[in-house]
């Protein structure tokens, strides 16, 4: 789901993972203070859901 949602953003997970593909979506959305690795904030994923454009 989160792969996926960055991807949508722009963000998409490269060969650095996860954890540095959201800390750079995060980066630009000024949440990074919000990141702690191998967990997802609340605020941060409402973020990234409203980022990426909605399925059909």
């Amino acid at each position: 789901m989160v792969p996926g949602l960055l991807a949508h953003a722009g963000h998409p997970v490269g060969a650095a993972g996860l954890d540095d593909a959201l800390a750079s979506w995060a980066g630009v959305k000024n949440l990074e203070e919000r990141l702690v690795s191998g967990r997802i904030d609340p605020i941060v994923l409402a973020h990234l859901r409203r980022a990426a454009p909605p399925r059909d």
